[in-house]
């Protein structure tokens, strides 16, 4: 009962309550961002709009704004379907206060149910974000209690009536095996956060919400064509949803689609220029494509937006070196490696603009750095040997060489392909490592 009550004024009441697009696109919840007492008022017209209609008195399509000023929309605290529900909830109250006083369990049972009335701007929210405690179990803990008093002075009435007593038996199994049934799918249906979202996008097929988080779920778990297919869905119900655009255009990159990831992503950006992961996820698809410049626009105003992303932060100055602006990136590497200064591939972005931009001194002191710091890697050997080569220092480059041979470095193939050791090719130290 509970339950029914509560999906009929979601799919019914919040339904039929209008709002301007620039707020309903920022909350699932049209009441959410109201302040009191404009919250319980639209709860209590709601529910009144929903009793009215099922009598027939009301029509149940008329939307109402919840972009009022005052304190009460124009309608005023006494219009009938806010007076309606506010009177029988106050009744309800007086009977279960009533009832408890009297010592009878029926009240206590009545005051259960209605716990999840207060505030009774609880009453209208989303599948998604509501306390189980207070929409669930509370009411039917309520509803237990009645059923289990019925049933208990119903079986002392009818106890000496065996035709009775036995109907009630069957009655009361049939219940059990109904409900049994009930329990064991909704077990089913909550067994994780990827199943519940997929039924919700079952039972609300108009929301596309449901399978955006789906999508997000497969493409953390690494199944990428799940994923795509879920961010398919979302955005066909719902082609303006930004936020769903730019995850699809994440997983078509994840997959190598990179012209359809950038399509997706340009469009997300124009929908949503204040979204830094957008941005940046645009940036990245940009750069993959070769346009250089374009990408570079993109990861400056996603890093502008919020500096403290790391991960735009890296693209913005990936981007700069692409673009060969070697300074401002070997700025950006090393802002960032004071972040991780374990990770590899940043150091050899560091050491690379530097040497991009002639700074080749402190490049072969960034290479001997990251030797110490990360020294099972012999890639910053061959660092320290280019670096050496293109200074003159040959004895230091063949001792950067048989370091990295000694760390399993395939010194033979970099003497061979690598134009910044071509000057040594000719020694004799050169021939004897490629022997080895």
């Amino acid at each position: 009962m509970a339950l029914t009550a509560y999906l009929a004024l979601h799919q019914v009441v919040v339904g039929g309550i209008g709002m301007q697009a620039d707020v309903a696109a920022h909350t699932p919840n049209p009441v959410a961002n109201l302040v009191q007492p404009l919250r319980t008022y639209f709860a209590l017209f709601g529910i009144g709009r929903l009793l009215l209609t099922v009598l027939g008195k009301a029509p149940l399509s008329v939307p109402l704004s919840l972009t009022h000023g005052g304190p009460f929309p124009s309608f005023g605290p006494l219009d009938l379907r806010v007076l309606l529900p506010a009177v029988i909830v106050a009744l309800l109250v007086v009977v279960a206060c009533h009832q408890i006083s009297r010592g009878r369990l029926m009240g206590l049972a009545l005051a259960m149910f209605l716990i999840n009335l207060i505030p009774a701007s609880n009453l209208v929210v989303t599948p998604g974000v509501f306390v189980a405690e207070r929409f669930l179990y509370l009411p039917f803990v309520g509803l237990g209690l009645a059923a289990a008093i019925t049933w208990d002075s119903a079986s002392t009435c009818f106890a000496t009536d065996a035709r009775v007593k036995r109907l009630g038996l069957v009655a009361v199994g049939g219940f059990i095996v109904v409900w049994g049934g009930l329990a064991s799918e909704r077990a089913t249906i909550w067994k994780s956060e990827e199943t519940i979202s997929e039924s919700m996008g079952q039972c609300f097929p108009w929301q596309g919400t449901w399978w955006d988080r789906v999508g997000q779920m497969n493409m953390e778990k690494g199944d990428l064509e799940r994923a795509w297919e879920c961010f398919e869905r979302s955005a066909a119900i719902d082609p303006n949803d930004a936020e769903t655009l730019g995850h699809l255009g994440a997983v078509l990159g994840r997959l190598g689609r990179w012209e359809e990831s950038s399509l997706r992503l340009r469009r997300a950006a124009e929908m949503a220029p204040s979204n830094p992961e957008i941005r940046i996820a645009l940036a990245r698809a940009l750069l993959t494509l070769g346009e250089k410049q374009a990408a570079l626009e993109e990861a400056r105003a996603g890093h502008a937006l919020r500096p403290s992303l790391f991960a735009g932060h890296q693209v913005f100055a990936t981007a700069l070196f692409e673009n060969g602006r070697y300074e401002e990136a070997a700025r950006e590497f090393r802002q960032l490696l004071l972040q991780r200064p374990e990770s590899a591939p940043l150091r050899q972005a560091y050491i690379s603009s530097l040497s991009r931009e002639g700074r080749l001194e402190e490049a072969e002191a960034a290479a001997r750095d990251a030797s110490r710091q990360i020294p099972s890697d012999p890639q910053f050997d061959l660092w320290s040997a280019r670096l050496a080569t293109r200074m003159g220092r040959r004895d230091q480059a063949f001792a950067a060489l048989e370091e990295a041979k000694r760390k399993s470095g395939p010194v033979a193939v970099w003497l061979e392909k690598v134009d910044d050791l071509k000057s040594l090719r000719d020694d004799p130290r050169a021939r004897a490592l490629g022997a080895r």
